[in-house]
């Protein structure tokens, strides 16, 4: 959601992070569907092309998502240190965000 942010492209942020746009497209609709309103808005086309943006309720889910970070990084900071010292080395690490990060439901980088 943040790179989509920046570049108001699914597209360019899906390249950013290594996602397939057909991956990236089902997680923002993942998304929309999981809040009371959707979190991402997008235009179709016309004489200055497409493009995506987060929407008020998407800067504050976004906004809240990076505080509870912070407040877990800050009061389990040492706990997680210890956690990824003792990983394997090829485990991802660092920001969840990040291409090279995988999570526990198998996704691999680009898949579709």
């Amino acid at each position: 959601m943040e790179t989509l942010k920046k570049t108001g492209s699914i597209s360019s942020a899906a390249r950013t992070n290594g996602l397939s746009y057909r991956k990236a497209w089902a997680m923002l609709d993942e998304l929309n569907r999981a809040f009371q309103s959707p979190l991402v808005s997008t235009s179709f086309g016309g004489a200055k092309g497409g493009g995506a943006q987060l929407t008020p309720m998407g800067e504050t889910v976004l906004a809240t998502f990076r505080e509870l970070e912070r407040k877990t990084l800050e009061a389990a900071g040492d706990e997680i240190a210890l956690l990824q010292s003792l990983s394997n080395e090829n485990a991802p690490q660092g920001d969840p965000d990040s291409p090279g990060c995988r999570f526990a439901d198998g996704d691999e980088e680009g898949a579709e």
